[in-house]
């Protein structure tokens, strides 16, 4: 956006027009990987006052993920907070138009005894009334999710798009042969949400997405996953990344019973555990 005269100029606002629902809903998926702070750290925005877009009961900080959203729209970038104003005539007004719900009040945020404020929390950072035993929901694969690693702000938009892509035809694949596939909302004791990516109820195959096969990336990904597990208890696990990784990396997951499934012509190769992923019904 550019300022002429100390006058905002009209090329935002259009720019902001040109989101979409699934932009939107993208930034929303990345604030529930990252966390709240990591996010608005992540992306340069101060945590919201007054305005708190809504989505499944959870609310989010409405200018940062206007502005995040605007980096899922094909070419494009993520803007800056300072290359746009939030508030009720832009951003709200926005948001409201893409049908989402939009929550005004003040927020009072916790200082500690220096006077500084304390960790930025949002209610699927930590509810409000600690649950004693985890809570699985099954919800819609449909519910996108984008899972990175990576601080860098093009490199954290590329590497969504990937795996979005990824999941998205693994799932047109599941469902082409006949399974029932969806993804799980886990509700931590501890006060945490957590997002699958796939999950194969026909074979029984929990399956997490990742964009590409660096060292650093598969053992996140094995970290998720053994997470997962423990609230889940699939019969199998696997990984699903663009290609084959390393010899190395495919024996780490081996020793960890998780399979390693990347596309190849038209279908997906696997190392071998989860078998029922590739069997018709």
């Amino acid at each position: 956006m550019a300022y002429r005269g100390g006058r905002r100029s009209y090329s935002c606002f259009v720019a902001l027009t040109d989101l979409t629902v699934d932009a939107v809903n993208s930034a929303m998926d990345e604030f529930d990987d990252a966390g709240g702070d990591a996010f608005l750290s992540r992306h340069g925005y101060q945590p919201a006052k007054q305005y708190f877009v809504v989505r499944d009961e959870r609310q989010y900080d409405s200018k940062a993920i206007v502005g995040v959203a605007h980096g899922y729209l094909p070419g494009r970038q993520a803007l800056k907070a300072s290359e746009f104003s939030g508030g009720e005539k832009t951003v709200v007004r926005v948001l409201e138009s893409l049908g989402f719900e939009v929550r005004r009040h003040e927020v009072d945020r916790p200082r500690d005894e220096s006077g500084s404020p304390v960790k930025h929390m949002r209610d699927h950072d930590a509810p409000a009334h600690p649950i004693t035993e985890p809570r699985v929901e099954r919800i819609p694969v449909e519910s996108q999710i984008t899972g990175t690693f990576v601080y860098d702000v093009d490199r954290t938009v590329e590497a969504a798009r990937a795996e979005a892509e990824l999941q998205s035809s693994l799932h047109r694949y599941l469902t082409s042969i006949g399974h029932v596939v969806c993804r799980h909302l886990i509700h931590t004791p501890d006060g945490y949400r957590l997002l699958t990516d796939i999950y194969d109820e026909t074979a029984d195959v929990l399956v997490e997405v990742k964009s590409d096969v660096s060292r650093q990336t598969l053992r996140s990904a094995l970290g998720q996953i053994l997470d997962y597990q423990r609230y889940v208890s699939p019969a199998a696990s696997a990984l699903l990344v663009p290609e084959s990784p390393s010899r190395e990396m495919l024996d780490l997951f081996r020793s960890n019973s998780i399979d390693v499934i990347w596309p190849q012509e038209g279908a997906f190769s696997t190392a071998s555990i989860a078998g029922g992923l590739f069997t018709k019904m």
